[in-house]
């Protein structure tokens, strides 16, 4: 975005109440001393459902509200205000801590569980802090419901990924047997070769079957929406799709919210 331009949004914002673009570097410049916004940009009450943080919906109107579409998210390895970072949207830590709940360690399990974290630019991270009304915490018995309901669909989702890529792999030997037969690597078609196949035959119905009680398992696993909003897509008879749709998320420790929204100039 070329200085003029910028100069044009800038001089934008500040009569509509909103902070010029470089002061996202700064919160300072726009919060009073004693940390509470200036006049013209009211906190954001965090919007919810089932009395949970409904993220994307906060995001969106965070993004809609205080910033202009060409906003560009300045970024410098140099410069840790501009390089992302995680920001819990459950944020006062202190709050969670088991000191506080006579030891009970559900608040702090709930508000560090990856589907509650995201990464984003650090001044975006102190957009939030500072914009952000600081959100209520769930009831007890909800909280520990939820944290129950990640773990469980943790687990569907990991053992459905497995079973999905052992399936293929076992599907694949056929291609790896004919084709070593064709290169001559092995012996060529006879009674043992029959017996290979059939054995591969076995070994894939077998995958194939735990294949179809992870999926069964994975069906009636109550929280899966928590980590993974297209698990309707997921198809019985295709472990190719579920390899490629669950792998990234389930091949790691955690299924960190994905801001997909954000773009970053270098």
């Amino acid at each position: 975005m070329l200085l003029a331009e910028r100069a044009d949004h800038d001089e934008d914002q500040h009569a509509q109440g909103m902070p010029p673009f470089e002061a996202w570097k700064d919160p300072g410049a726009w919060l009073t001393l004693d940390g509470r916004v200036k006049p013209g940009i009211d906190k954001f009450q965090v919007p919810t459902v089932d009395g949970f943080i409904d993220i994307d919906a906060l995001m969106q109107r965070v993004l809609v509200e205080l910033f202009h579409p060409e906003y560009q998210w300045l970024f410098d390895k140099n410069d840790v205000r501009t390089r992302p970072d995680n920001h819990h949207f459950y944020y006062d830590e202190e709050m969670y801590r088991p000191e506080h709940h006579n030891g009970n360690k559900i608040p702090y399990q709930f508000r560090n569980l990856p589907v509650l974290v995201g990464r984003m630019p650090r001044l975006f991270h102190n957009v939030l802090h500072a914009v952000v009304e600081r959100p209520e915490m769930p009831e007890m018995d909800a909280m520990e419901e939820y944290v129950d309901a990640y773990l469980v669909a943790h687990a569907a989702f990991k053992r459905l990924f497995l079973t999905a890529k052992q399936t293929v792999s076992a599907s694949q030997m056929f291609a790896v047997r004919r084709s070593a037969v064709e290169q001559k690597v092995v012996i060529p078609r006879t009674e043992d070769d029959a017996d290979v196949e059939r054995y591969l035959m076995e070994f894939f119905r077998k995958h194939f079957s735990s294949y179809s009680d992870a999926i069964d398992a994975f069906n009636e696993t109550k929280g899966k929406e928590i980590v993974y909003q297209e698990y309707q897509n997921v198809k019985v008879t295709r472990p190719r799709v579920v390899v490629q749709k669950l792998g990234h998320v389930v091949s790691r420790k955690s299924f960190q919210v994905n801001l997909g929204m954000f773009d970053i100039a270098a």
